[in-house]
């Protein structure tokens, strides 16, 4: 970075100002590709999380779905000694469904709870808070 001022101070005032001018846009040139391959980097591992926290809630909708069917008719038998057979499987539909409302919660939160493209935000701030600041006078 420093070879476009050295060109300046050597070249004189009119091709130092174009030196320095083609150094700055190249600079800031990196900077947003930089930028933008983080973005890029970042949606690809974001995607893969969220897909694989959307593959979990799918398993335990699935489970669900077989556990209600399974051990509705077993429990429900067992009960129905003290229950009426509706009663039991109401009871144990009930609590099958409270499981599977339980898994689907949870990864409900941890998808929330994760911050999609925090690095390229952080980062992105850092270069604006730098452009923002008044050069030094040396």
């Amino acid at each position: 970075m420093a070879e476009p001022i050295e060109a300046a101070r050597r070249d004189g005032p009119s091709r130092g100002l174009a030196a320095s001018l083609a150094g700055l846009a190249d600079g800031l040139g990196n900077l947003v590709a930089q930028h933008v391959q983080l973005a890029r980097l970042e949606a690809e591992a974001d995607a893969r999380a969220v897909g694989g926290e959307l593959a979990r809630a799918a398993v335990f909708a699935a489970l669900a779905v077989v556990g209600y069917a399974l051990l509705c008719v077993a429990a429900a038998v067992a009960l129905a000694q003290w229950l009426p057979l509706g009663a039991a499987f109401a009871a144990v539909g009930g609590v099958n469904l409270a499981g599977a409302a339980w898994g689907l919660m949870a990864a409900a939160r941890r998808l929330k709870a994760r911050k999609v493209l925090a690095g390229s935000l952080d980062e992105a701030t850092r270069s604006a808070a730098l452009f923002a600041r008044e050069p030094s006078r040396g």
